[in-house]
Order: C-alpha cells, then structure tokens, then sequence
C-alpha cells in the first residue's frame, strides 16, 4: 500500500502543471508559421482567453513559462507589435500598456528565487509583476527581470537587461541596464 500511495502523489507531483487549455491554444496559434497573420494571431489569442486590446499583431507565437497562468495573469493593450520568439513568464502579473513594441527575442521574467540559502541557491520561487507603460519599445532580446515598471515612452536598447525601474521618457541600455539619456516627452 506504500507503494500505491507514494505512485500517487509522485503522479500528483508531476502532473500539477498540466494545462490542457494552454496546449491547445499553443496548438491553435502555431498553425500560423511565424511572420503570418499577425493580427490573426492576435484575435486566436483573445479567442483563447487571453487579454490583447484592439489593433495588437503578434508575428510569432508567444512563449509563457510553465508557471503561472497566462489567462488571469497577462494582460496587453491596444496597437502593440509583438515580433517573434517573445517570452512571457506569468508567475507574476504582467501588465503591458498601449502601443508597446517588443523586438524579437525579448524575455519578460516574473519569477526570481530565495538564495538566502547557502546549499540551494535555487530555493523557492519569489514572484513579482512587472508593468511596462505606454509607448514603450523593447529592442531584439531584451530581458525585463521581476519587479520592473517601464516608464511611458522609455526604450530599451538591444540586449539590455532590465533590473530595476526605468523612468518615463529614457534610453536604458547595457548589463545590467542604466539611463544613457532622456527622450523628448510625446
């Protein structure tokens, strides 16, 4: 009987994160070949739960991570341009203003990890959202780490990883990512 119980709660283990709802969108969605039907995509997408305003065209599948809940935990607003292979991790909110540009390859990570642990530095997961604001533009791979407001009208540049708040109206860049000068407000 040990052995019965034990099967069932490994069982229980390691199908926790199954998520029938999500592989079928991903299903759906991948039958676009990237750079095709953006705006189709996009409308799958709404179709399949999740929250895009009017105008957003999304020219590759997005990526979630396996955690979190991309229906409850992602919302993205309207005229945003959405280029290929973005990662979206939704441990955590994530909330993407209006007429926000993502270059390809660009991360969003929610999640962190506790490393107050000296033999598990990987310890358990620490969540926190992330809000990009309005008119923000991401360049090619950018990482957008837990935690991080993105002021309206900031950009990114390529390869950037952002660690900390951004203020409105700047360019970031680097490793990790600082102001190299302020932009004209819209």
């Amino acid at each position: 009987m040990p052995d019965a119980a034990r099967l069932r709660r490994v069982l229980r283990e390691e199908l926790y994160w199954v998520r029938p709802r999500r592989w079928a969108m991903d299903a759906l969605v991948g039958l676009l070949p990237s750079g095709v039907g953006a705006r189709t995509r996009a409308q799958l997408y709404r179709w399949c739960g999740l929250s895009i305003g009017p105008g957003t065209a999304i020219f590759g599948r997005l990526r979630f991570g396996w955690y979190g809940d991309a229906f409850r935990n992602l919302s993205i607003g309207r005229n945003c341009f959405f280029n290929r292979d973005v990662t979206i991790d939704t441990t955590a909110r994530v909330v993407i203003g209006d007429r926000v540009t993502f270059g390809h390859e660009v991360a969003v990570v929610t999640a962190n990890h506790d490393t107050s642990l000296p033999d598990y530095r990987a310890g358990a997961v620490r969540p926190g959202p992330v809000t990009i604001g309005d008119g923000v533009w991401l360049a090619s791979r950018v990482t957008v780490l837990p935690g991080v407001r993105i002021g309206d009208g900031a950009v990114v540049a390529a390869g950037a990883v952002v660690s900390r708040d951004v203020p409105a109206n700047t360019l970031v860049g680097g490793v990790p990512a600082r102001v190299i000068r302020s932009l004209a407000p819209a």
